[in-house]
This record gives C-alpha cells, sequence and structure tokens, in this order.
C-alpha cells in the first residue's frame, strides 16, 4: 500500500487518539513497522497531544465546529488517497474535540494526582522513566528523566503484566521527550489489572506479534492510590 504525505498523517492521528477498532489499529502497526514516514507522523501525533494546556474550563462546541474539523481532516489527494480509511474521520473529531478538553489532565505540570504511578530505574537507582494514568486509564503519561536511553536500531516496548503474567502492550518509550500515549479498551483494561511495568527490546516500531519477542530489559512494580 502507498502511502501519501496526508494519508500518513490521518493514519497517525486515529491510531495516536486511539479511536479506531482492533483491526485497524493492527492495521496501521503493520504498516507503521514498514514505514518509518509513518512512525514519524506518529510521533508528531503524540507530541502535539503532549503540548496540551492542562486546566482548560469544558466547552460545548458548536455544531459547526465538529464540521470544520472533519472538513479540514479531509485528505486532498485525490480519489485514491484514503477511500478505506473514511469511516474514522467523525471518530478522530470527536477524539480531538475530546483530547483538547481532558488530555492535558493526565500530564504531570496539570497538578492532577495520578492513580496509577511507577517509576523504572537503572540497576544504581537512577531513574529512567516515571509512569502515571489517572482513574479511568484514558492515557499513560510516560516523563523521559534520561534521554538517549532508545537504542536508535530498536524499540523499546511497554507492557502491563498481571498476576497471572499476561502482558499487554501499552505503547513505546519514547526517546527524548516526555510523551501522553492514549489507550485504547484492551489497554485500559490490562492497566487497570496489572501489578507490574515491563519494558522490553522489539524491533523499531514494536514487537511484531503483539506479544513481547525481545528481552526483557526492566520491571516496576505499579503503585495504586486512593
Amino acid at each position: 500500500m502507498r502511502l501519501t504525505a496526508a494519508t500518513r498523517d490521518y493514519l497517525a492521528g486515529v491510531y495516536v487518539l486511539g479511536c479506531t477498532s482492533a483491526r485497524v489499529r493492527r492495521r496501521i502497526e503493520a504498516l507503521a513497522r514498514r514505514d518509518p514516514l509513518l512512525r514519524a507522523a506518529q510521533d508528531r501525533w503524540a507530541q502535539r497531544l503532549a503540548g496540551l494546556a492542562g486546566g482548560v474550563p469544558p466547552v460545548q462546541p458548536q455544531p459547526q465546529t465538529i464540521k470544520a474539523i472533519l472538513a479540514r481532516l479531509a485528505p486532498q489527494d485525490g480519489a485514491g488517497g484514503l477511500r478505506p480509511w473514511r469511516g474514522l474521520r467523525q471518530g478522530l473529531a470527536a477524539a480531538i474535540l475530546g483530547a483538547a478538553l481532558a488530555l492535558g489532565g493526565y500530564f504531570y505540570s496539570s497538578g492532577v494526582r495520578p492513580v496509577l504511578t511507577a517509576q523504572v530505574a537503572d540497576a544504581q537507582g537512577q531513574p529512567n522513566w516515571d509512569f502515571a494514568a489517572p482513574a479511568d486509564g484514558h492515557a499513560l503519561t510516560v516523563r523521559v528523566r534520561r534521554p538517549g536511553l532508545v537504542p536508535p536500531d530498536h524499540s523499546l516496548e511497554i507492557w502491563a503484566l498481571s498476576a497471572q503474567g499476561k502482558a499487554v502492550s501499552l505503547g513505546l518509550v519514547p526517546a527524548a521527550r516526555d510523551q501522553v500515549l492514549a489507550l485504547n479498551a484492551v489497554q485500559r483494561e490490562a492497566l487497570r489489572g496489572a501489578q507490574q511495568i515491563a519494558i522490553t527490546r522489539e524491533p523499531v516500531g514494536g514487537s511484531p506479534t503483539g506479544q513481547a519477542t525481545g528481552p526483557i530489559l526492566h520491571m516496576a512494580a505499579l503503585t495504586r492510590r486512593g
């Protein structure tokens, strides 16, 4: 499948915002493993969300606002661009509106107290990354304490580990800057039931199978606060 720049940006947006079905998400992940430009677009979308300010007062958008967003999201590539993916546009628009009002509350700078937290440190006890999620679990904030730990020829993948040892991927460790990872329903459920977080080394773009394939580099207990 040959992707245009507009197609990549669209697919990256719906993926990062978590507003696709599991089947479509897997398809986008498969494309991203073969397309570094799509992975770069996913990083840009994550950074856009990470830049949202916390504490924005809730507002009820006007009907024309949604129409305007849909119009701007529509690709201009001609007939061949995104036809198989156009059914996702409305979900993406709704997710963008919700993100602008809600995701800011997940950031460390917002002052909102996270319910789930974990810290991954090295053998000397120096922190590498902090993880935090609010009560609803719609996103996982990753705070990079020591940039440069992600190797250029691999990705580091985050896994939620249940007491029974089941692992569910929560996304990739950012290389340099703090990032907010939007979680889908499966990931939210896994995080709520998890006892630990694990970090594995995987091929660029993450595990190709949906299961951990590389060595476990770090593990950390999840702390729950009332």
